[in-house]
């Protein structure tokens, strides 16, 4: 029996139909979570509550190792849209997952539909040979792939 070891991710970010390089090659600490509650309901005689979900969309996070300024003008044109007043731009983050020694699948997930993203730190560190990172989150509506 194979042992299944550390699972693996490359992140395809896109904003305004351009694909982003530079600090957004290198991401770690990717997390989705279902921005979901489960409603619970009791008519008049029911002796039990009747769950039903309402989804409302994506939360996620990750941290990336700084390279250059990419990750900074991402931020500035959510920043600049909403100072003005306008729409914020289309962005989707599309992330390839797939585990070393022997779990042969491989799952894509796009994170889209009114995505809206932030920087949560940008923090540099006193120790000279670490990475510098910058911790970033968002929200959207939607999560699909394979």
């Amino acid at each position: 029996m194979s042992e299944i070891r550390a699972k693996e991710a490359t992140v395809q970010v896109t904003v305004a139909g351009q694909r982003r390089g530079g600090s957004f090659l290198t991401i770690s600490d990717v997390s989705i979570k279902p921005d979901v509650e489960i409603m619970k309901k009791r008519f008049t005689g029911e002796k039990r509550q009747v769950g039903d979900l309402d989804v409302k969309g994506y939360d996620f996070s990750f941290k990336i190792q700084k390279r250059d300024h990419v990750w900074w003008q991402t931020w500035k044109e959510f920043e600049a849209a909403e100072l003005a007043g306008l729409e914020f731009p289309v962005m989707s983050v599309a992330i390839t997952a797939t585990y070393r020694g022997g779990g042969g699948l491989v799952k894509t997930i796009t994170l889209h539909g009114g995505l809206v993203f932030k920087i949560d730190d940008d923090n540099i560190g006193s120790d000279a040979g670490s990475y510098q990172e910058v911790s970033c989150s968002g929200t959207c509506s939607f999560a699909s792939g394979v």
